[in-house]
């Protein structure tokens, strides 16, 4: 029954990229802009289709988690389940940069996609999928509305809603999420700005394992210090059901 789920994006024709910046001889306050020149890297590679960039990726095991400071949304209070800690003001996030949901083939439903316009400095924005506006803002229209976290940094506007797509695992669902630029990381809210960056390419045609190759030589000819590790993603949602698949075995 998991295997037949929909997972909310087209796993087919995408590689994943771990890129580990530690090495670079980069300063961590310049990681942000970096990432993007990296992305940009890829992106230019003969046989990309689209590439974008991420903190996290779809059914890694791993997810960024955000409280909401949003008016109007219910009490924050401890809901059922195997983790308590979800409760009713909990929602995934993740940082991205322009044209990561391209590659994923994840829909905008309403308003627009992160751009270049969202950079930092910019007006902070956000977009959200359909579950989290079922979740806090029913009857509503969420363009336009206001997100603030717990954790702290600005108010963020909502300027897009998209398509719901699995995060952590199959096992898990679809979760309420938001996205935010990764360009306006540096402006504050959860979250810190690692010395990792997930680099998502869509092949234009064929296997996207075969893009690797280029792919490396595009990303070690920005710094030749960094640390790649390759897997389609493909490769992570069979991988994520491993444990159904050897019960039912």
């Amino acid at each position: 029954r998991l295997a037949t789920l929909p997972l909310g994006f087209d796993a087919d024709r995408v590689l994943v990229v771990n890129v580990d910046v530690t090495r670079a001889a980069i300063d961590p306050a310049n990681r942000v802009s970096f990432f993007h020149q990296l992305v940009a890297a890829v992106a230019a590679v003969p046989g990309v289709a689209r590439a974008g960039g991420s903190m996290a990726t779809p059914v890694s095991g791993s997810s960024l988690l955000g409280f909401l400071d949003l008016p109007g949304a219910p009490p924050a209070q401890p809901e059922p389940g195997p983790v308590p800690f979800w409760n009713s003001r909990m929602t995934m996030l993740n940082q991205i940069t322009p044209g990561w949901l391209g590659t994923y083939g994840t829909a905008v439903l309403a308003g627009r996609d992160i751009d270049e316009r969202d950079a930092q400095g910019a007006l902070p924005i956000a977009l959200v999928n359909d579950a989290y506006v079922h979740k806090f803002l029913p009857g509503r229209s969420p363009i336009g509305e206001s997100i603030g976290f717990l954790e702290g940094g600005p108010p963020r506007t909502i300027v897009g809603v998209v398509s719901d797509a699995l995060y952590v695992s199959v096992r898990d669902g679809v979760r309420p999420t938001v996205y935010i630029p990764l360009a306006q990381r540096e402006a504050g809210g959860p979250a810190a700005v690692t010395a990792n960056i997930q680099i998502s390419v869509r092949a234009s045609a064929g296997s996207p394992g075969l893009l690797a190759p280029r792919v490396a030589a595009a990303l070690t000819g920005v710094d030749r210090n960094l640390t790649l590790t390759f897997r389609s993603l493909q490769d992570r949602v069979d991988a994520s059901l491993t444990q159904e698949r050897l019960v039912a075995l």
